[in-house]
């Protein structure tokens, strides 16, 4: 994924946690009440193209597993969806109107397809249900 994007190197972290940590999480960052499901908080300098992704990416566990049930997949496939998800926000993409949402849903697809996942928004037959998602994610820019 990353050479696909002509990163050079990446340094991403990963943080499995509650609804209620993420919950403080997206208000402390975003001001937003209650949990989403996964936030991207991006640490590099710049986004040039060919350059190094440096990031973190927090995950909340529950949110996964209640997402997962309601559409008929492991809990596993589902975050590794939102790992996805906040790895393409950490390189830049967004998903704030329909557009760029579409083209960021398909790489995404794509990516899970390559994993030997199923996809998430669409096989062919049209997008699949989705449970209510609390918030759209967000990527996060931090100052040094």
């Amino acid at each position: 994924m990353l050479r696909r994007h002509r990163a050079e190197k990446a340094e991403i972290g990963i943080a499995l946690v509650s609804d209620g940590i993420m919950a403080r999480l997206h208000r402390r960052h975003l001001g937003k009440r209650g949990p989403t499901d996964v936030l991207a908080f991006d640490l590099a300098a710049g986004h040039e193209q060919g350059g190094g992704v440096e990031g973190e990416i927090v995950i909340s566990v529950e949110t996964a597993n209640r997402e997962a049930a309601l559409r008929g997949h492991s809990t596993l496939s589902e975050v590794t969806l939102y790992a996805v998800h906040g790895l393409l926000h950490l390189m830049g993409y967004n998903d704030h109107g329909r557009i760029e949402a579409a083209k960021m849903h398909g790489m995404e697809d794509d990516i899970l397809r390559e994993v030997g996942l199923v996809p998430a928004y669409g096989n062919g037959e049209g997008p699949r249900p989705r449970g209510r998602r609390p918030s759209p994610p967000r990527r996060i820019r931090v100052k040094r």
